[in-house]
């Protein structure tokens, strides 16, 4: 499970990086140098980081890398 932060947007949800390298930092870096401008994320829950209202539930949402401003484990991990 991760937490991505945009300027709007709080999105938890299950983000699939490769296994290889070993390091989440590497795997992350790997998959933003992807030529593709979107990440899959599973089992969304989308919340305003304005107000922290949650906002939506989706078995499947596309988030634009560009908008993707951080990323962590959730506390649940």
């Amino acid at each position: 499970m991760r937490i991505l932060l945009s300027a709007g947007f709080r999105v938890e949800g299950s983000v699939y990086i490769s296994a290889e390298p070993n390091r989440f930092s590497d795997a992350w870096e790997e998959l933003m140098r992807d030529p593709r401008a979107f990440v899959a994320v599973t089992a969304a829950a989308t919340r305003s980081t304005a107000d922290g209202t949650f906002e939506e539930t989706d078995e499947f949402l596309l988030v634009r890398k560009s908008d993707i401003v951080a990323i962590r484990p959730s506390n649940r991990e």
